[in-house]
């Protein structure tokens, strides 16, 4: 496959045509990719316009350059986890971005020979020995783990990776995983409240079949009724402004 080279282009649009052609399924996944895009195009750093763009029958990706030659990685292993599954049927292109102008952005579309390019040395590793020492000495991980996701769910981590502008998905994840938070509410009012209010529905229907059948209600009754709907009604005042603290 002799590359081909397209030359000041609207990269959006350019991809956005090969999706809408040979992506089948998931192409929401293009939105995300929009997003990084969009992002990493105004970046002072040359290196972050740099990227490798991979379009399947089944989703697109969008991976920076630089990680994707530092073996290890998340996008790494992207690539190569990709290549076992029907790599012929993958499309893969790299981008340099130049310029934005509002949701525009132009620069240079490279053609890649998807299968080539994982079998060569270079996507095995063309990372310096300078560079992989600066990755091993920052991270100093040996331990993997593994664990699996729906095609939606996927869809939403991805989702929420690009809306917090970090680029690299095992870094979110190691992130939210470390210092996230998982809000444990108590619900312990909100089950008082619903025995409360199927006791005052029990009783107005006792009143309701009442009046029926005697043409006839006790004053006491409405009043008892209304003094416990007053109360469940500033409970619920009390819940509410207990819930507007979150952030």
């Amino acid at each position: 496959m002799i590359p081909q080279v397209y030359r000041d282009v609207d990269i959006l649009g350019c991809l956005e045509r090969i999706v809408n052609q040979h992506t089948k399924e998931f192409k929401e996944d293009f939105e995300i990719d929009k997003k990084i895009i969009l992002k990493l195009a105004q970046s002072a750093d040359d290196t972050d316009r740099h990227l490798i763009w991979m379009c399947r029958p089944l989703g697109t990706q969008c991976l920076r350059e630089r990680d994707v030659f530092l073996e290890d990685t998340y996008e790494n292993r992207v690539l190569h986890a990709y290549n076992r599954k029907k790599p012929n049927k993958n499309l893969l292109y790299a981008l340099h971005l130049k310029n934005i102008d509002g949701e525009t952005v132009t620069g240079d579309i490279y053609t890649l020979d998807y299968a080539s390019k994982i079998r060569s040395e270079a996507v095995k590793g063309t990372a310096t020995q300078k560079e992989r020492a600066i990755l091993m000495k920052k991270d100093m991980r040996s331990i993997q783990l593994h664990f699996f996701v729906t095609p939606q769910e996927n869809a939403a981590i991805r989702q929420r990776v690009a809306e917090t502008g970090i680029v690299n998905q095992s870094a979110y994840l190691r992130k939210m995983a470390l210092d996230g938070y998982i809000l444990h509410l108590d619900m312990s009012d909100i089950r008082k409240l619903t025995r409360l209010l199927n006791a005052c529905s029990n009783n107005l229907n006792q009143y309701v079949r009442r009046a029926n059948e005697t043409d006839s209600i006790y004053a006491a009754d409405i009043e008892d009724l209304r003094e416990r709907l007053d109360v469940i009604g500033n409970q619920v005042k009390t819940i509410l402004q207990q819930y507007a603290n979150f952030s």
